[in-house]
């Protein structure tokens, strides 16, 4: 009886347990599907795609008006200048990367917004299904070299100098956090990215303007206190910061940056080669260059002219310049022969500190566009079609006198007047054959020779000097240019065209019949046919 009772327990225990195992599998199941339905139905919702405007309304846009240049147009080459800023990815892999960054929360992307454009970059705002947003950043093909412009941004945001409590002060530097980032362009977004938290408040060029006089010096207080901050920490090297991970897996071997940085954080960052554009663009991405690290200025120097030479006994090809000649071509061998003279100037051109050498107004002071993008930094014209290149009088005094009291190190590179004119030529030399710029790389040499005797009263004699003939023939372009340029600020001044020739799309037409007005009128001032030739092709603003 006892045996026949456990039987009938043991087979009721077996068909309950069995039951439930069969609803929890239909719950499980349920449960996977559901996800797997919300997950498909997230793959098919299709954001609103939208573009900020600088007034800070939004419009409607189609997909691809995320990947194009649209806040600006060029009167020359303007094909060339777009497709140095059009970026095409998957929106889809960038959302999905987003969603899954910042974890559980957000289940769709419920819009896209396309920031006000900088030069460089495509910056999105992205607003979840729950009210989160998160910033979405990719690098235009004119940004710098793939994988290094990103990977050395990444390293630095990340190099936290408020846990170094060893260094000789805590450095309180607020930077919005990296959910995810990517350096390699063959992930399924098919670009570069960096996911990232939106920072608290207001683009300081959209408030700048509005603000009282005492906010404004309260701001300037802050920033000289900022560069304060970033003077106090020396780095072994001049290069750009890296995971020593992320260098090794290209080849290039890191080095600590321990011990005058001593703390064991530092440990898996190193020092790499820089990420400006100009040391990779066009063949120069597939040369072996020297792009740092260096271990002083004198190394830096050097290395930008002798990069410049291999390229061009390699790449540089006659060219035309008719600002000098509308018949012969100008020679690479004219370049060298400046490149020559650059590199035996090169020991006298180092400043004394390898602090700031930025004479005038600082980097961080706001001579930002009303969006405060990367384009303003450039020297861009603001709504009203001024630039904004320097500030106020009073507003320049108090960030020198802040600077003077709290950073020695920056005011004793802007008080030097000398900095800006040895540095010049350091500025110039790399690009100027291929921008067709020779004629500023070749006046800043002059200016040194010229002012010589004066920045170095102790020193042998000038090391390089021009001929005669050299200096007609400059001063004669430099009279063409200078003439050149009167006009161009003048257009400028009288808010036709901007200088550089980039308008505002509402603006292009009317700046084109304007440029072709003026340029018909330069030319018919021309005395004879050769020189009506010349006015015909030194035009600033037409295609080359």
């Amino acid at each position: 009886m006892r045996s026949l009772l456990l039987t009938g327990i043991r087979e009721s225990s077996s068909a309950v347990l069995a039951v439930a195992l069969r609803r929890t599998s239909i719950v499980r199941y349920r449960a996977r599907h559901q996800q797997q339905l919300v997950g498909q139905m997230c793959n098919y919702f299709k954001p609103a795609f939208r573009k900020a405007m600088e007034d800070g309304s939004e419009v409607e846009i189609e997909e691809e008006g995320l990947y194009r240049y649209t806040r600006y147009r060029w009167l020359c080459n303007e094909p060339e200048r777009k497709a140095l800023r059009y970026r095409n990815f998957n929106v889809q892999a960038l959302l999905d990367v987003a969603l899954k960054a910042v974890g559980n929360g957000p289940r769709a992307c419920v819009k896209v917004l396309k920031c006000v454009e900088g030069q460089y970059n495509k910056a999105f705002l992205l607003t979840m299904d729950d009210g989160m947003e998160v910033f979405a950043k990719i690098p235009n093909p004119n940004a710098g070299p793939r994988f290094f412009t990103t990977a050395s941004e990444v390293a630095t945001r990340h190099f936290r100098l408020t846990d170094m409590i060893q260094l000789c002060e805590i450095l309180d530097l607020r930077i919005p956090r990296i959910y995810a980032s990517s350096s390699d362009s063959s992930n399924a977004v098919g670009a570069e990215y960096i996911i990232e938290e939106k920072a608290s408040g207001n683009p300081l060029g959209s408030v700048w303007y509005q603000w009282s006089r005492d906010s404004q010096l309260d701001m300037i207080a802050k920033i000289v206190d900022f560069e304060r901050k970033l003077a106090s920490i020396s780095f072994p090297r001049h290069g750009c910061i890296y995971y020593k991970a992320d260098l090794e897996v290209h080849g290039i071997a890191g080095e600590t940056l321990m011990p005058l940085l001593d703390h064991p954080i530092l440990q898996k960052f190193t020092l790499g080669p820089l990420t400006e554009a100009r040391h990779w663009d066009g063949a120069r991405s597939t040369m072996i260059l020297d792009r740092g690290p260096w271990n002083n200025t004198l190394e830096y120097l050097n290395a930008l002219g002798t990069n410049e030479m291999n390229w061009a006994e390699s790449h540089a090809k006659p060219q035309m310049n008719y600002h000098r000649s509308t018949e012969s071509l100008e020679s690479p061998d004219d370049f060298l022969s400046l490149l020559a003279r650059y590199m035996k100037l090169a020991p006298y051109l180092a400043p004394p500190t390898s602090r700031s050498t930025n004479r005038g107004v600082p980097p961080l002071i706001p001579r930002l566009g009303n969006d405060g993008s990367d384009e303003a930094m450039e020297g861009g014209p603001k709504r009203d079609g001024t630039n904004d290149r320097d500030l106020p009088p009073g507003l320049l005094s108090h960030y020198e006198r802040l600077t003077k009291m709290s950073n020695p190190r920056r005011w004793e590179a802007l008080k030097d007047d000398r900095i800006s004119v040895l540095m010049k030529p350091a500025s110039l030399v790399c690009g100027a054959w291929d921008r067709e710029d020779v004629f500023s790389f070749r006046e800043a040499l002059i200016n040194i020779v010229a002012q010589w005797e004066s920045f170095f009263p102790e020193t042998r004699p000038c090391p390089v000097h021009f001929t005669a003939s050299e200096l007609e023939l400059h001063g004669k372009e430099l009279e063409l240019i200078e003439g050149l340029g009167t006009i161009m600020r003048q257009l400028e001044a009288e808010n036709m065209i901007p200088l550089g020739g980039m308008v505002r799309p509402e603006n292009y037409e009317h700046a084109q019949y304007v440029n072709s007005l003026f340029k018909e009128e330069f030319i018919s001032l021309a005395e004879d046919e050769q020189q009506k030739a010349l006015h015909s092709q030194v035009w600033p603003y037409q295609d080359v």
